[in-house]
């Protein structure tokens, strides 16, 4: 996942980390003072000891909600492939495999 994306309100540039996910963290605490729930998905980067450290700030008000394994209704990547397979991808004709390997 190279490129801009945004997460909210707040711009992505860069793949995520244990670092990057620290620092959004950080940024929605600043940003939103009033106790904050966060439900992402179950990414590797969003479940290392770094985060399991920052989550024990004594006041941090901040409670971590991960989705299920599959969880699509929660997911805008599937609904992006859903919509590229309607107007994509549908009524394409890749060949055969053994066309493929000529």
């Amino acid at each position: 996942m190279h490129g801009e994306r945004r997460s909210g309100s707040h711009v992505v540039t860069e793949n995520r980390t244990a670092q990057t996910t620290l620092a959004l963290l950080r940024q929605l605490r600043t940003t939103y003072t009033q106790p904050l729930t966060v439900v992402w998905a179950n990414g590797p980067a969003r479940r290392g000891v770094p985060i399991r450290t920052y989550l024990t700030t004594p006041g941090l008000n901040l409670r971590l909600v991960r989705s299920r394994a599959y969880s699509p209704a929660f997911n805008a990547d599937y609904e992006i492939w859903d919509w590229v397979h309607e107007e994509v991808t549908v009524n394409a004709c890749l060949g055969t495999k053994a066309k493929q390997m000529r």
